[in-house]
């Protein structure tokens, strides 16, 4: 028996066999390996902030004296500066948070952004202390709150227990 194909037939195998190859390379992101954790951004002037919702927190550690039990709010942020001036502020002028309506208070205030002119792509991760009510009603639903200032525009991004985050832009802090 004798297998012989025409052109057309050729052309629509050959057709097929290419449709098949690429939708392998787009189904192999969905194999369930890993997936990406998710975070939103914004443009703040010349400068591009992520925030990603896998925020550290670190609890039942005693911070500042020893009597005052608490919990530390880590937010990964990936600032990238398009811009080619000088960059310096300290985090105290940059980042605030809350929970509820409690601000929270900033342990490394005095680290500074990056010192450097020109573009730049950094994550930093700026250091929040929460009391132990802040932090239960971080874990009942209420989102962390985290504020971004930079060229005098401000953002806010909202990170909740489940893993989610958005962000807005906001006139005021």
């Amino acid at each position: 028996m004798r297998n012989v194909f025409s052109r057309r037939d050729f052309l629509k195998a050959s057709a097929a066999a290419v449709l098949a190859a690429s939708a392998a390379g787009i189904l192999t992101g969905c194999d369930g390996g890993g997936s990406e954790i998710p975070s939103a951004t914004i443009g703040l002037g010349e400068f591009e902030v992520t925030v990603a919702a896998d925020m550290v927190l670190t609890g039942d550690e005693v911070v500042g004296d020893e009597n005052a039990k608490s919990y530390l709010c880590k937010p990964n942020v990936r600032i990238k500066y398009n811009g080619s001036g000088l960059v310096g502020d300290a985090f105290i002028k940059v980042f605030h948070a809350k929970i509820d309506k409690n601000e929270l208070e900033l342990q490394n205030k005095a680290d500074v952004l990056v010192k450097t002119a020109g573009a730049f792509s950094k994550t930093v991760v700026p250091q929040f202390k929460a009391s132990v009510s802040d932090y239960e009603t971080f874990k009942k639903g209420t989102p962390f709150k985290l504020y971004v200032t930079l060229q005098g525009k401000n953002a806010e991004f909202a990170l909740t227990s489940d893993g989610k985050v958005t962000v807005s832009a906001v006139d005021k802090v």
